[in-house]
């Protein structure tokens, strides 16, 4: 059973597992609605997010990826969450692993110190577009950490 892990958690570390990519696609493109004039930042790491179909607005904290939409509710990354993303380049911990960093961390765990170096799991081209700024929530020191990155969307 342990080889199968090891050999899941490789194939999603090496990027050959779509459906995390499909799913921030999505969710980005249903977030499309939002801006950065439309969501209100509260506090270092919770914005209000309005809805799309009514005028209710939903709070967002990005530092645990919990959203009050009946989705974020129950740890679900949401739309809400994916246009916090979109706009203010902050990466909640519940955003599917499409960066070279958490697909890094995947591979410690399924090969602990025989993963390849972060360098590894870079893109090997960018599509013509530039990495794009991804902010990660470091919620232990209360700041954000800024990488560039190749968001693979």
């Amino acid at each position: 059973m342990e080889k199968y892990h090891v050999s899941r958690l490789r194939s999603f570390a090496n990027s050959r597992e779509v459906a995390p990519r499909l799913l921030l696609q999505a969710l980005l493109k249903k977030a499309e609605y939002l801006n950065t004039d439309n969501i209100t930042r509260v506090t270092a790491f919770t914005y209000l997010v309005p809805s799309e179909k009514s005028d209710e607005k939903y709070e967002v904290d990005i530092s645990v990826g919990i959203c009050m939409c009946e989705a974020g509710k129950h740890g679900k990354f949401c739309k809400h969450q994916a246009g916090i993303l979109k706009c203010f380049s902050l990466l909640p911990p519940n955003a599917p692993g499409v960066t070279a960093e958490a697909r890094h961390r995947i591979a410690v765990v399924a090969l602990g110190d025989e993963a390849e170096p972060l360098s590894f799991y870079q893109p090997l081209r960018n599509g013509g577009d530039q990495p794009s700024q991804i902010n990660t929530v470091d919620v232990n020191d209360s700041t954000v950490r800024s990488h560039s990155d190749e968001c693979n969307i």
